[in-house]
């Protein structure tokens, strides 16, 4: 007999206290909670949501971010930001990749600061955020890189060829 599989659009509703989960002191039901908050797409625990970026587990961390990346508001970017250097890379970079969805205007000149970043991984996710933001985060990068040549030029050419595509 075959099992059928539910897709995200398809889950039953869930009619469990997730709350109470997101501030266990269990960090594995934290995750869990998240996991499920972002699945049911479930945006009015998103105030309940930004403690936990500041949680000491790092697992916690990453689930915050994928959570308020699909589920954002206007201070998520600020959130972000304001905590963007008290985190490793791996988190870091997970931030960038939310910020390509739900950054704006009032990012633009900490997504060019990045675009001098060391790594490159950070100033290709930083230029594709811009990019993605539409036109003045693209006539921000585009300046940027008149101004600084290799490898952005490079990171340019790539991200316009993605935009094309």
């Amino acid at each position: 007999m075959l099992t059928p599989t539910l897709s995200a659009s398809a889950l039953p509703p869930l009619n469990i206290d997730i709350d109470a989960w997101i501030k266990s002191e269990n960090s594995s039901v934290v995750v869990f909670a998240l996991k499920l908050a972002r699945n049911y797409h479930r945006f009015e625990l998103h105030d309940e949501i930004f403690p936990c970026l500041d949680h000491e587990d790092s697992r916690v961390r990453l689930e915050a971010i994928n959570f308020l990346s699909e589920i954002a508001t206007d201070e998520t970017s600020d959130q972000f930001i304001s905590r963007f250097l008290r985190e490793g890379f791996k988190h870091q970079l997970a931030m960038i990749h939310a910020m390509q969805k739900i950054a704006s205007d009032k990012d633009i000149l900490f997504l060019v600061d990045l675009l001098d970043d060391n790594n490159n991984e950070m100033k290709l996710s930083a230029a594709r955020a811009l990019a993605k933001m539409g036109h003045r985060g693209m006539t921000s990068l585009q300046e940027h890189v008149e101004s600084s040549g290799y490898p952005l030029n490079e990171i340019l050419m790539q991200i316009k060829g993605e935009l094309a595509a």
